[in-house]
């Protein structure tokens, strides 16, 4: 491609000026921090940014902290400090993720023993799976393991990790003589371990739905992105999960986006297209990062997305994001934005005109729908 003088000076100046902003951050010298804002009705104060914990621990399976090694576990420590001097309060593991919550754990005792960071200062979210074989008391007691390891009093934030299907669906409020899982969380969250209860998924936009219906949760991880909804991609009315963001809305949920900066469109590695798109007024990661920040502004229905997670394996895996939250204070971020949206919808237009635009989720079936669960509908929207 041949670009034009001023289009190259704009992209080298935006980079010199994220540069110039880095260093400021990493002298300490920078003042702004990641904004927050209100998590729906948990009423908590949330960074838009969410430290997501599923990279940075030593194995994915369970181990002895003695098994740990020592530059890993000092890594750990030097992400959370540097997620909260950036002002990230919010940090998300899972039951699920191997070690991370064991190495949390540790990393949290030290850090808040210091006093470099106070409790109240952090809102720590992990996840549980559900199994057919469990009874409410044994959820309750996978819960409880959790917060053991993660060696605090309460989590402030707890998700049922996957809910994915109607199997999943049915453990929660339809599970015979077991007892509803469900129950088990109420009666944590009445004994103090748990603040707020919510639930991830990685499912067809209709499960969502059904499942924010029930009026159980108090917010949703889910897919959102400006290049689709992962396994919700083509659903519902929308063509995937912008009617449970808006139903999530009407429920005063928070909504917490997976996966921005992977699953929405591998945006730490983007195409050489994609970057000629959003250049010279932002790179494609702060690009998908504000479309998340700034839903509430250009949705016709104002529907917020709160913040949404990047998982770091490295202090370095921050700095874009961070850097992008600044951007929330520019008075023409906006119409940066608009811009690039209006280039990208052009370019897609282009490729495979506006009738494809409109229909091409007819008569495609959600990936739990194929025979050998194949994303299809992921793998046509990422070709648009």
């Amino acid at each position: 491609a041949t670009y034009s003088k001023s289009k190259i000076d704009s992209s080298l100046r935006l980079l010199a000026d994220e540069c110039s902003q880095l260093a400021e951050v990493l002298s300490g010298e920078e003042t702004r921090k990641v904004p927050k804002v209100r998590f729906g009705k948990t009423e908590l104060q949330m960074s838009v940014l969410t430290l997501g914990c599923m990279r940075f621990q030593q194995s994915w399976n369970t181990l002895d902290m003695s098994k740990v090694q020592d530059e890993c576990q000092e890594n750990l420590v030097e992400i959370i400090r540097y997620a909260y001097q950036c002002g990230v309060n919010h940090i998300e593991t899972a039951q699920g993720y191997g070690s991370s919550q064991m190495q949390i754990g540790f990393a949290l005792r030290k850090i808040l023993e210091s006093g470099e960071i106070k409790r109240e200062d952090l809102i720590i979210q992990t996840k549980g799976n559900v199994s057919s074989s469990m009874t409410p008391e044994d959820y309750k007691k996978q819960v409880l393991s959790s917060i053991e390891l993660l060696q605090l009093e309460y989590i402030d934030l707890f998700s049922v990790h996957g809910v994915n299907t109607e199997l999943e669906y049915n453990m929660l409020f339809n599970n015979g003589d077991k007892g509803n899982l469900i129950t088990a969380l109420h009666e944590l969250k009445a004994d103090g371990k748990l603040r707020h209860i919510g639930f991830s998924t990685h499912g067809p936009a209709d499960i969502i739905q059904r499942t924010i219906e029930t009026d159980e949760f108090e917010y949703v991880n889910l897919h959102y992105h400006f290049c689709g909804s992962y396994t919700a991609s083509g659903d519902l009315d929308c063509a995937g999960n912008l009617s449970n963001v808006r139903l999530a809305q009407q429920k005063d949920m928070g909504v917490f986006v997976i996966s921005a900066f992977d699953k929405g469109g591998r945006l730490y590695a983007p195409s050489n297209k994609l970057r000629d798109i959003t250049l010279p007024d932002m790179e494609p990661i702060t690009y998908g990062a504000i479309w998340i920040w700034q839903h509430h502004i250009h949705d016709p229905e104002s529907a917020p997305c709160h913040t949404a997670v990047v998982g770091a394996a490295r202090p370095s895996d921050l700095d874009q994001p961070v850097l992008a939250s600044f951007m929330l204070g520019e008075q023409d971020i906006a119409d940066k934005r608009q811009r690039v949206g209006d280039r990208l919808t052009q370019a897609m237009e282009d490729a495979v005109g506006k009738e494809w635009m409109k229909n091409w989720h007819k008569g495609v079936p959600n990936a739990y729908e194929s025979n050998y669960q194949t994303h299809l509908t992921g793998i046509i929207w990422m070709y648009n």
